[in-house]
């Protein structure tokens, strides 16, 4: 279940919400996000991350 997930749109936003919804048994009220989007830290570095577009889909499904 855990691991690196790469969310480009909101349908991979709402698979991911769905994997830990099932991991951790109950509703997900909030997440939070590590990185910049800037630096390449790791070879799993997520270089889509735009906090503004994971800000957007956390207010439409009313997440913290």
């Amino acid at each position: 279940m855990w691991g690196c997930w790469f969310t480009e749109d909101y349908k991979d936003f709402l698979r991911d919400l769905g994997k830990m919804s099932c991991g951790f048994g109950g509703k997900v009220y909030g997440f939070t996000k590590h990185g910049s989007g800037k630096f390449k830290l790791t070879r799993r570095h997520d270089p889509n991350y735009d906090r503004e577009k994971f800000i957007e889909y956390a207010r439409q499904l009313n997440l913290r």
